[in-house]
């Protein structure tokens, strides 16, 4: 995200606090410690169609790259052939593909899917990519976050002239062989991420499934002293309800909304969107992070010259056969007021319901 220090940089970071300190040498093990949130990073109730790719990352203890790849292939014109991987980005070690992928006609667009589980490397890629002169890139999740931070950075110190005598490992790897977590630690580089404000409007401009993942785990922790899913749905309900918001008809799993098991009425929304909007403190902020017609995020290029242009903000969702929108919209006599559409299982293709859904939105600033 915009602000953001690129993975290379931060490695830097992290090398050069060792060579201040005088530390030539590693006797240990250099360890990615991803145990501040459980092991269950990825969602109980997530597809296994999703797991292997970029948006059901999942969310660990310890983050890197957004936990994602690249991979990519070298196509050919040939429909019906398999193009062949050319190179995974950033290195993943232990990462093993079999790849399935088809050669589709031109500008079929990216219909290719990697299907693997967190902790394992083994991955299998199925689906189409378009037939055509060039390479064509797609986004697979990390298998193993802390332990990618911890290989990298090793491979940075050793580069560096630091040796380390022992492997990268995860902490939580190294709990199941049996060792202790030190007690006490000394801190040689301390790293902040950019404002939560800018996380939250980059987590809806970009449907960031591992911001949403990470916040509603951070709540848990902070919260119920557990960063699990779980922890963080009951602090989050318990906030609202606090404040008058009913969660009759919701049932939330994640904070992606990834699990077939959530479940929300556009009733819900409207009153949460309703109790921000009426408050001075919250809503300017919260409102700044929403996409905006005509001018930001994924309404950038919708909108413009109508009546909607500047004066509708709004998130879009989308799953297989879901397509949905939720925000505020201004009508003509300049008063504000919620609104969310909310479509399952409809026939049709999803830009048709789309466009239907963006007539409507049109309507309420126009009226």
């Amino acid at each position: 995200m915009p602000g953001a220090m690129p993975m290379e940089a931060l490695m830097a970071k992290f090398r050069e606090a060792l060579a201040n300190k005088g530390i030539r040498a590693v006797n240990g093990y250099v360890v990615g410690d991803g145990t501040w949130f459980p092991a269950d990073a990825a969602g109980g109730g997530w597809a296994w169609a999703d797991l292997g790719n970029y948006y059901a990352s999942g969310a660990w203890g310890l983050n890197l790259h957004e936990n994602f790849y690249f991979l990519r292939f070298q196509r050919s014109a040939s429909v019906g052939a398999t193009p062949r991987i050319a190179f995974i980005e950033p290195h993943v070690p232990g990462l093993e593909f079999f790849n399935e992928v088809k050669q589709a006609a031109p500008k079929t667009g990216d219909n290719a899917y990697i299907f693997g589980a967190p902790f394992t490397g083994l991955r299998y890629v199925r689906g189409t990519i378009p037939a055509g002169a060039g390479p064509f890139t797609i986004k697979g999740s990390l298998p193993d976050p802390p332990y990618f931070l911890a290989y990298h950075l090793r491979q940075a110190l050793i580069n560096a002239g630091i040796s380390c005598a022992k492997g990268p490992e995860s902490m939580l790897q190294l709990q199941r062989q049996g060792h202790q977590k030190p007690a006490g630690v000394q801190v040689l580089y301390r790293h902040y991420s950019p404002a939560l404000k800018e996380i939250i409007r980059e987590a809806h401009y970009e449907s960031n499934n591992l911001y949403c993942e990470a916040l509603l785990r951070t709540l848990g922790k902070k919260q119920k002293k557990e960063g699990s899913a779980e922890m963080g749905v009951q602090a989050l309900r318990e906030f609202w309800e606090q404040r008058g918001v009913s969660f009759s008809g919701c049932h939330l799993e994640d904070g992606s909304g990834l699990s077939a098991g959530n479940a929300v009425t556009a009733r819900f929304f409207t009153d949460l969107l309703g109790k921000i909007g009426r408050d001075p403190k919250w809503f300017p902020a919260f409102s700044s992070t929403l996409a905006t017609a005509g001018q930001s995020g994924s309404l950038k290029d919708k909108f413009k010259g109508t009546a909607a242009e500047g004066r509708l903000l709004a998130k879009s969702g989308s799953l297989s056969r879901v397509r949905s929108y939720v925000g505020y919209a201004k009508n003509k006599k300049g008063q504000w007021f919620a609104f969310a559409i909310l479509v399952n299982n409809y026939e049709g293709s999803g830009t048709t319901i789309r466009q239907k859904m963006e007539k409507l939105m049109l309507a309420f600033c126009a009226s």
